[in-house]
């Protein structure tokens, strides 16, 4: 499962910053077609096996 975080589109100049989590399960997790990223969360709960984070940053020049 991959979640992911990032600030609100950028409307001006300058960094952004992105946030990404991937989550190995030990199980399938049922979520709606409309989830939140808290309701994703509290659904793996329990379950993580592992997990890897990646920050980026993007400017616009």
């Amino acid at each position: 499962m991959l979640l992911s975080s990032a600030q609100a589109r950028a409307t001006a100049y300058g960094p952004h910053r992105y946030v990404f989590q991937l989550f190995a399960l030990d199980q399938r997790v049922e979520l709606p077609d409309a989830y939140t990223l808290d309701d994703a969360l509290k659904a793996v709960a329990g379950h993580v096996i592992a997990r890897a984070r990646l920050d980026g940053s993007y400017e616009i020049h």
